[in-house]
This record gives C-alpha cells, structure tokens and sequence, in this order.
C-alpha cells in the first residue's frame, strides 16, 4: 500500500521506515543498527501501545496502520512551511551531504527546540526475512551524527549551512541509497517542518585526500611551512570502490590561509582507477609563507573535480604552519596519559602546542630546537623513560636556556642515578 502512496506522491514525500524488534527481534535491518532503530521507534512509539507498520506523516500526524495515507500526505502538503531546505549529495570518501536552511515568510514560527537530521536509506533490497523472503526500500541504515540529530537555531530570513558525511558500508548497493534530511520540532507535537530527499550518485568517482605532504626544497628542509619559504603540497587521492574509474581529474585550492600566498593552486593527477591512490608529484601545489607569522594551525579547502559525471567535491585538511613555542612530547609507549596534560592545555589554557608520538615519529631531537618550553611525559613504562639520547638532546636543550617538564610514574627508578636526573 505504501509503495503505491509512494509512487504517486513522490515529488513531495520523502519516506523512512525504522525497523524494530517486533514481530520478531531478528529482523536483519534492525539488526544492522539496533541503537538508532530503537532511539527512533521510542520517539514515536514510547508506550507499549505500539504496533507495525505505523506510519507517521511529518511526525504529528498518526496514519496508523493503513491511513487513509494518500489522502492524509497530500492534505498536509497544503500546509505551509516556514523553512526552505535545498541540499547537494556527492561522494568525497564517504557521502557528503551540504544543506541550505533558509527561514522564510511563511505564517509559521520557528520556535524551538528544533534539530535537523541526517538519514542514509537504502531500497531494493532483497532479505529472507523472519516473515519470508521480501524485498525492502527506504530501510534506514544510518544517521549521522546520530539518531538525537544536531540543535538548530534558526529565525525568518536567516540562512544556515549545515554539512554531514556519512561513512559508507561496502554492504550497501550505492545505486540504491538515498539521503534524507529533515527539520523536527522536539516537544510534544514531534512536527516536521521541511524535507528534502536526494539520491546517492553512483555514476560518478569518489575521490577524497588520503595524505599530505609538504616538502620545502628552498628552505630548511625540515618540512614545515615557515616564515619567507617556498612550499610545495603533495596530495594523495583516493578513488573509493565501487564507484566509477576518474579521469582528468584535478585539484585546486580554494583560498590560502592569511600567512600564506597561492603561487600555484591547481594540479593534475590525471586518471585514478577505482581503488588506487594517485599523488600530484609531478604538479605540486605551491604556496609562498609570509615573512612574519604567529605560528597556528590552517585549515585548508581542496576542491576536486573529474569525469565521468561532472564530479565535483570538496574535501579539507589542516596544516601546521609555523613551530609553536611548546612542544608536547607522548612518550607513554602508546598509552593515553597525554590528555591529561593535552586537555587542559588546549581547552582550559588556550595553548597552541606542537604534540609528538614518539611511538610513530621517533625522536623529536631535532625539534627540540625550535622550542621554547618541552612537555615530555613517560606515563607508567619503568624502563625507557629517557634513552641517553633523549637525555643527551634535552641536557643541550637546557642549557641552551629552553624550559623542561618532565612526568611520569617510574622516571627515578629507571634513571635515578643518571647524571641527567640528579644535576
């Protein structure tokens, strides 16, 4: 009954259909996603009153079990809204998803409490259910960030941007999937405001960076975008199966951070086979540093475009620009006792500070040199705590006339008697 309503009303009816533990507990839809099944299920149906199928029309309209629904949705399609919702999907490692939220005139207010939500359903799917072999659309199978959705504040005339990415579960028929976004008042009516609804593409690539390196051959050398050099950025791309192979692709910057200059923002990565990772070596991207910076973290833009489909996709990533004066080294030999010291630094103190895991990186000998204070906790290993040369390097380091803070749990009984540690 519902897929006929479906058919007819499609332009304006956007459907999700949560699956619950109810008839049968080993319904495979919600057991792909027990937790926001149930979340949303309870928000509908929080008494032992319940019963499926049940189908709710914007949330404050009970169409109970068999309607008359078509009547129903196209009775509150005549409603007015007073939100304008316009939404673009495209894959960029998983599925991004940019909406527009725009309050319009409509004779409708806007008071709270709102939140917006993210849904990812999937249709054809064909499942020997409980009940028999059937086959199943408009499945949820996940939200994001999760099923509670995201607070929104929004009043006449004002626009709002909200973004979202949804992972993506090689499980999935890509070709079937579809997002839908909504606008929901969390009081007693549980009303929704606007809708919209967009298929995931399939006939495209899905292209998203992967890593980033930047590489100062006219400078020192120490791959760090630093005052007066020249950088080059090399990014690796990633074409994400079982979407489409790329072809022509590139990359381009959008815009440099203010201590920086674009010299060269487009490059070339050619074609990239779905499944492979493709670097623009050959076509670096090059920035110019500014002769005078407070060292920060940037936050970068990078719009990607390829054939087939006319893909286009922005992805981001973040530099350090700059050597911060702290220097916060994890030696806890794979612990997590840094954020205890990395917490209140960042967010209580408002520290901008370099972190290094000596369990990747090694050694931050050389850096010690660009560093005013050092944080250098060992957390509970007794038996590494400072190698002779840490203790070498942060001897030259002090004096030299740098600052040190050293913790950790066992750094006297490991090395008490050591010059370093009673001088």
């Amino acid at each position: 009954m519902l897929d006929d309503v479906i058919v007819s009303l499609d332009s304006v009816f956007a459907v999700v259909r949560y699956h619950t533990w109810w008839p049968s507990a080993n319904d495979p839809f919600y057991l792909a996603n027990i937790e926001e099944n149930t979340v949303r299920t309870r928000y509908y149906q929080p008494d032992t009153a319940h019963y499926v199928p049940r189908l709710f029309i914007d949330g404050l309209i009970d169409g109970e079990f068999s309607g008359p629904w078509e009547e129903l949705i196209a009775a509150r399609d005549t409603v007015g809204s007073p939100l304008e919702l316009v939404g673009e999907v495209m894959p960029s490692g998983g599925i991004d998803v940019d909406v527009v939220l725009v309050g319009t005139e409509e004779p409708l207010d806007l008071e709270g409490p709102l939140r917006i939500r993210y849904v990812l359903t999937e249709s054809d799917v064909y499942v020997a259910s409980p009940t028999g072999p059937h086959w199943y659309d408009q499945a949820m199978r996940d939200m994001v960030p999760d099923a509670e959705g995201v607070e929104l504040e929004i009043g006449l005339g004002d626009t709002i941007y909200e973004s979202r990415t949804f992972p993506v579960d090689e499980e999935w028929d890509i070709e079937n999937l579809e997002v839908v976004v909504f606008v929901q008042r969390d009081d007693s009516t549980k009303e929704v405001l606007q809708a919209g609804k967009w298929p995931v593409p399939a006939d495209v690539p899905n292209l998203s960076i992967v890593d980033v390196a930047l590489l100062d051959p006219m400078g020192d050398g120490d791959g760090r975008a630093e005052e007066g050099e020249e950088v080059e950025l090399i990014l690796s791309l990633i074409n994400s199966e079982p979407w489409l192979d790329a072809t022509a692709v590139t990359a381009t910057l959008r815009e440099a951070d203010a201590s920086l200059t674009l010299v060269d923002s487009t490059a070339d990565f050619g074609a990239v086979a779905a499944g492979d990772t493709v670097d623009n070596a050959g076509s670096p991207i090059t920035l110019s540093v500014a002769d005078y910076l407070v060292p920060h973290r940037a936050v970068f833009t990078l719009r990607i475009e390829a054939e087939p489909g006319g893909y286009a996709a922005d992805d981001t990533f973040s530099l350090v620009i700059g050597h911060p004066q702290i220097l916060v080294v994890d030696d806890d030999d794979g612990a997590t006792c840094e954020t205890s010291y990395s917490d209140i630094m960042a967010e209580s103190l408002d520290l901008f500070f370099e972190q290094w895991e000596v369990a990747e990186q090694g050694s931050p000998m050389e850096w010690l040199l660009n560093s005013e204070l050092v944080v250098w906790f060992t957390g509970d290993d007794s038996t590494q705590t400072l190698t002779a040369d840490d203790r070498e390097h942060l001897g030259a380091f002090l004096d030299g006339g740098g600052k040190l803070f050293l913790a950790g749990q066992n750094i006297g009984q490991d090395i008490g008697d050591e010059p370093f540690y009673h001088d």
